[in-house]
Formats: structure tokens, sequence, C-alpha cells
């Protein structure tokens, strides 16, 4: 295999949130890239936030015609029964088989079951995630030796951090989609309680793709699934809860099955309070902290991502294989079969177009939501503008009442000193008039000269 032609094609249902499987298929192809290889993704949907990381990582992402041409690579990455529909009309008797790894990342999720039939033609190797995965296929016969577990490895790039040294809980990385009612109202009390900081990232809060610095601000990560190797690489104690419950911190007593479950939390079936979550947190921080250097030392090699890619670009590399002959009975169920993964492919389509179609309707009544809060502050801020007129009417009314109540208590005291006046005037009118007043006249003169 000449280094400059060294190709990766990984085909994948959809491309568009930082989720699972998406995840997966941009890590993959950006281990191989940092291996020189040219990586292309195919999803039968593309959309934002993983187009643009996509691009950023120098991934080629493509999606419907025209098709990529499998045996134009040199390893195929196959998640989703997607493939199907590319190797319709491309397969042809002698040409150089690429090696072919079939990817399964979940033990229940109908996309992520065995084919049909070019799946069990074609494997090289079938990737699973987790022995929980390995133990729900016995039932479909896979070749034992072509079985790989890879424990949802992590990138390199995390197993750089830092070790964790600081022994008092501050910081708590909560990553999630899906948080559960008892979990949020956990973290409120270990907030208010304890003074514990948290930054929660997920679909219900702030989207943002997982990376090393998120993780090395922090003392301990609360999470389930692939997240849990990125904070057992870095060192980071894991608080395993989300919607399937959980079995709390991961500590050397527990974290071989918790991982055997890929850290699903699916391990225990154990739902419990947000007390005792709380509680949880703060009280066996301390066990989880001591064990996480050794779970890690213990894991080195399984939980990082470049043994596996090492080992598909050796297997890869060492052997050329020419295509099987496909006899006419073949090639007509695998044309069959392209025709079902087309279909599945245009109806994935028409179901992401209907989410695009709710989250806009979403947006709109949540724009709507906003805009009648912002008329409901305002109303009540009229209304209670409008209470402080009517109080200083009502105050100014009982104001002018009693104003008038004192105008009509004066109006009589000014009467009653006006008919005294008027009494006073009378009698002062009828003293002068009498006898007496003319015949002391001059007696009064004679007083008046010896004042």
């Amino acid at each position: 295999m000449g280094k400059k032609d060294k190709r990766i094609l990984i085909t994948t249902n959809h491309m568009s949130n930082f989720a699972g499987s998406e995840i997966v298929a941009l890590e993959i192809a950006e281990a191989f890239i940092l291996k020189g290889f040219k990586a292309d993704i195919y999803a039968n949907y593309t959309g934002s936030p993983m187009k643009e990381e996509a691009i950023k990582s120098g991934v080629r992402l493509l999606s419907d015609e025209p098709y990529p041409n499998p045996f134009d690579y040199d390893i195929i990455w196959s998640q989703h029964h997607v493939l199907p529909i590319l190797l319709g009309g491309n397969i042809k008797n002698g040409l150089k088989k690429p090696y072919f790894v079939y990817t399964h990342l979940s033990p229940y999720q109908p996309f992520e079951v065995v084919g049909v039939f070019s799946e069990r033609l074609l494997a090289d190797r079938y990737f699973l995630n987790s022995l929980e995965v390995k133990n729900a296929f016995e039932k479909f016969k896979l070749d034992d030796d072509k079985i790989v577990i890879f424990y949802n490895a992590a990138p390199v790039k995390f197993f750089d951090i830092e070790k964790q040294k600081n022994e008092k809980l501050n910081n708590i990385a909560v990553i999630s989609n899906h948080l559960p009612e008892e979990l949020l109202k956990a973290i409120d009390i270990c907030k208010d309680r304890y003074g514990v900081e948290f930054k929660i990232y997920g679909s219900q809060n702030q989207v943002v793709r997982i990376e090393p610095e998120h993780l090395e601000e922090v003392d301990a990560v609360i999470s389930i699934g692939k997240s849990v190797q990125y904070a057992i690489a870095a060192s980071r104690p894991v608080y395993c809860y989300d919607h399937f419950g959980g079995p709390g911190w991961l500590t050397l007593e527990n974290y071989k099955l918790a991982g055997d479950m890929n850290y699903s939390g699916r391990c225990t079936n154990r739902k419990i309070s947000a007390e005792e979550i709380a509680a949880e947190i703060i009280s066996g921080f301390a066990t989880a902290f001591s064990d996480i250097n050794v779970i890690r030392d213990n894991t080195l090699q399984k939980y990082n991502l470049d043994t596996y890619v090492d080992d598909l670009i050796k297997a890869a590399t060492e052997r050329d294989v020419i295509l099987k002959s496909f006899g006419e009975e073949e090639l007509a169920i695998l044309e069959s079969e392209r025709n079902i993964a087309a279909l599945i492919a245009q109806e994935s389509r028409h179901i992401q177009d209907l989410r695009l179609i709710i989250q806009h309707i979403e947006a709109l009544i949540h724009q709507k939501d906003g805009q009648l809060q912002e008329k409901a502050i305002l109303i009540n801020e009229f209304e209670h503008e409008r209470g402080k007129v009517i109080e200083t009417l009502l105050a100014l009314d009982n104001k002018e009442r009693s104003l008038i109540g004192h105008e009509v208590t004066i109006q009589k005291e000014i009467a009653n000193l006006m008919k005294t006046v008027s009494q006073l005037e009378s009698t002062v009118a009828k003293m002068r008039a009498s006898t007496s007043w003319r015949l002391t006249a001059p007696l009064r003169k004679v007083m008046a000269l010896f004042k």
C-alpha cells in the first residue's frame, strides 16, 4: 500500500450532531489521518455542527450521489448498513479487496444489528464497542476470530492530559444529551449545600465537542458511554449515572462490570433519588480519586484508539486479497440488499427533514414564548405602575375629601366669628348711643390728656 495512496472510507447513517456513532466515525477518520491516510466519510445525511467539525479535521464528508466506490479505498469502516448502497454496481470479480471492518455500537438499536448478506461475505473484522454487544450478538453466529472489542477507545490526545492532583472536589463536568431529573436536582443540591461548581455539556445545555481542555479544568466527570473513556484516559474520577441510572463513582470494585456494559449505567439497573446522588457525589469522591490512576493504568492499552488503528493498518498492509468470484444469485442478492439500504437511506433523510421542521417549529414556539414573556413582563410593569397611579389618585382623593372637610369646618368657624363680630358691633353701637356714653364724653377727653 503506497504511502500517497492510503485511503479509508467510513460509512454511517448520519453525521449531524456531537453524539455516539457520529463521534466514533469522526474519531476513526482523524486517527487514520494522523497515520498518513486520507479519510472520507459517507453518510445518508449530514448537518451542523458535525459537518463543520469534519471539514475542520481535514475529513471529506460525502452524502448522496455520486457515490464513492469502496474499491478505491484500502480500508472500509462500515456503520449502520449504509455500505450496500455503495457496493451495488461496483462489485466485479478480480478486484483487489479492501480491508472491511464492520462496526456495531449497541446491543439493541436496529441500525446496529449485523447485516443480512454482504457483511457476512466481506467482513475481515467485526468491531464491537463492548462485551455487552458481543454477548447480545451471539445469536448472529459471527466468526469469533474476527471479533474485536474496541471498548469505545479514546483518541490519544486524552491521554496527554496532566493527571489529576486536586484531592478536593471543586469542579465537575457533566456530559450528557439526556440528563434525568434526579441528577439535575442533585446538581442543584451540591451547588447550594456544598459549593461545588458544575459545567454542563450536551444537547440540553452547552453544545460542544468534548476536547481535552474541557477535562483539564475540572476535578471529576459525571457521564455515561464514550465520555467515560475520555475521563479515565485523563485520570479524572467518574460518577457513572444518567437516564439508565448507574453504579455511581467508578472504583476498582465496579469499573470492570461497568465497562463490560459500555459504561451505559445498565450494569446495575440502579436509579436513586437526588438526595442520594448528591450524598454519594460528596462522600464517594475520595475513594474514586484514589482509584482512578490505577484504573487508567489497567486500561491504558485497551482504551487507547491508536491500539486498534495501528492493528488495522498492519493487518491491511500485510495482505493482498483478490475479491472472490460472485455468482449471479449472489449478485442478485447484493442488488436486493442495495435497494433495501437505499430505501432506508431515503427514509432516514425524510426523518431528518421532519426533525429539522420540528426544530424550526420549536424555535418559532420558543421565540413566540419569549415574545409573550416579554409582553407579560411589560404588562406586569404596566399593571404595577397603574397600581401606583391608582394608589396616588386614591391618596389625593382622600386628601381632597379631608381638605373639603377642613374647609367646611373653617367656613363654620368664620361664620361663627362673623356672627360674634356682628354681635360685638351691635353692642358697641348701642353703648355709644346710650345716655351714659354721652354724659361721660367730657371725662374721657380729660383722661386722654393724661395718657
